[in-house]
């Protein structure tokens, strides 16, 4: 009896171990994965980027970063007071209404921030250097829709390809 709880004790501490270290190795100093890493120099050599461009590059991707992550998580408060207030004996309509609307609102946030980091990006480029951005980007989406299912559910999701 004693042996079998060792086993599981032991499988278990391992498990918890590779798990932990995965986690660590997926993560660098400044907090991006190694893809977002790699495609940050894929990037920069696809586009041809100079090391000027490409400080430029990274200092706004690591500012835009940490602004997203920032909202996430206060997007991810707000679910959870909404959450308290659903569940709640005595629901305050208001105050649930207000919570929507504050999520709402950060969502938006978040949306205009990826758009305008987008812009920032593209500023520090060359004409040809944004025409091969947007492709890249276009590809990208499209790619996504195939793979894991349809991130945009809309009809015009088509309307991502370059005409």
């Amino acid at each position: 009896m004693f042996l079998v709880f060792n086993i599981i004790f032991i499988g278990i501490w391992a498990s918890k171990t590779a798990v932990k270290k995965k986690e660590t190795t997926e993560t660098t100093v400044k907090g991006q994965t190694r893809g977002e890493r790699k495609y940050g120099y894929y990037l920069i050599k696809k586009l041809d980027m100079d090391s000027a461009q490409a400080k430029v590059y990274f200092e706004l991707k690591r500012k835009h970063a940490q602004k997203m992550r920032e909202t996430t998580k206060q997007i991810d408060s707000l679910r959870v007071l909404l959450g308290r207030q659903v569940f709640s004996e005595d629901q305050d309509s208001a105050k649930i209404a207000e919570l929507i609307k504050e999520i709402t609102t950060k969502k938006m946030e978040f949306e205009w921030d990826n758009i305008n980091h987008l812009k920032d990006i593209k500023s520090i480029l060359t004409e040809e250097q944004r025409e091969a951005f947007d492709e890249i980007h276009r590809k990208m989406m499209m790619k996504m829709q195939r793979q894991g299912g349809p991130p945009f559910r809309g009809k015009h999701y088509k309307g991502m390809q370059k005409d």
